[in-house]
């Protein structure tokens, strides 16, 4: 493993320590009164906080996902604070457990699916389908290989319009291959051209869409595998890759707000330093 690996898995499970003990304060303390677990409580939200910045999206357990939905900004009643408190007794087995940054899986088909759907891709495939039935409802082909070839690309057009990666591609290379190897013969026919120029405009458009689904796909399992933090600290040793990399990262989300403690902000103080000061109370 390297170096790097090794110490992030260090802070990161030097963190988790402080929260599980700060989780054994407040069971403890909510065994005896409910009037004393404020402070514990935002102690234990930095410690969140920290912790989360530490730790790639695509790892993060079940447990730090939902405490981020859940809670807000502030600590604002003690509504919040009793809130906090039960889902702490609630899943304090959950966050006991090491953090493992290697167990976690690449969804490559999960944000595939996703960047298929936003660039319009089944409603594209739909459209490739209904033109090849006009050219095959011609019936202006005379050649068996060229009809074959016409049916097969709309079977897979049909087939896969929401397919996986995998066979979204195979399908595109196809559609290339016959554009390539079969649209002059088409056009030489006066009743086949108007429809083979037509379906050759739609497969570039829907093409065009699968490069950029296929980019954005690419960008996004390249963010779930980085560690942002750790990005940063490497451009600024090697300031040369950094249009690189920058260039294969998504642009910045409402999400990227994990990279900053999200829950209280203490006038900007880092919240590991506050966790600090006030176990040293």
């Amino acid at each position: 493993m390297a170096k790097s690996q090794e110490d992030l898995e260090a802070a990161i499970e030097s963190v988790r320590l402080e929260l599980t003990d700060t989780n054994k304060h407040i069971i403890s303390t909510l065994t005896k009164t409910m009037m004393s677990v404020d402070g514990l409580v935002k102690t234990w939200l930095l410690e969140h906080d920290h912790l989360q910045c530490l730790v790639p999206e695509h790892a993060r357990p079940a447990w730090m996902v939902d405490a981020r939905k859940q809670f807000s900004k502030t600590i604002e009643s003690q509504r919040t604070v009793a809130d906090v408190s039960l889902f702490i007794v609630e899943r304090a087995g959950e966050m006991s457990k090491s953090i493992i940054l290697d167990g976690a899986e690449l969804d490559l088909e999960r944000h595939f699916d996703q960047q298929r759907d936003t660039f319009g891709l089944p409603e594209l495939f739909e459209a490739l389908v209904e033109k090849l039935g006009q050219l095959i409802e011609a019936d202006v082909i005379d050649n068996r290989t060229v009809q074959e070839a016409l049916e097969r690309l709309q079977a897979l057009f049909k087939r896969n319009k929401r397919g996986s990666f995998a066979a979204v591609l195979l399908t595109m290379n196809y559609g290339r291959f016959f554009v390539n190897s079969f649209s002059g013969f088409l056009k030489a026919n006066k009743y086949a051209k108007p429809i083979v120029e037509s379906f050759e405009t739609e497969f570039k458009t829907a093409n065009d869409a699968f490069q950029k689904a296929d980019e954005a796909t690419k960008k996004a399992t390249v963010a779930q595998l980085t560690n942002l933090r750790r990005l940063e600290l490497f451009t600024d040793e090697h300031p040369q890759l950094g249009p690189t990399i920058a260039g294969y990262l998504p642009a910045p989300t409402e999400d990227d707000e994990a990279a900053t403690p999200s829950f209280i902000d203490e006038e900007g103080t880092n919240g590991l330093i506050k966790v600090q000061d006030k176990k040293d109370d």
